[in-house]
């Protein structure tokens, strides 16, 4: 299955989102007041929507391999953990 642009920027969108509501939620908790921690003032993070695109993208190819678990996880991970520093 593959993705077009436009999926793969709509999962941009609403990871970016989900990923603000939650930090949001979780600097809120931690100084009990509300904490922005959007781009620019506006309710995105990021870097949240790019690893949630890179990974759907990522695990295209992994899914028809019989060993679909162990690349998915692998790819996943990896991608989790190289994402983040190239993003900040």
């Amino acid at each position: 299955m593959t993705y077009t642009f436009y999926e793969l920027l709509w999962l941009f969108f609403a990871y970016s989102f989900a990923g603000w509501i939650l930090e949001t939620v979780a600097a809120a908790v931690k100084k009990r007041t509300f904490v922005n921690r959007g781009l620019v003032n506006g309710p995105l993070c990021v870097t949240y929507g790019a690893a949630a695109a890179a990974m759907t993208t990522l695990s295209v190819g992994v899914k028809t391999a019989s060993t679909w678990p162990t690349m998915l996880d692998a790819a996943v991970m990896i991608s989790s953990l190289v994402l983040p520093v190239f993003s900040t």
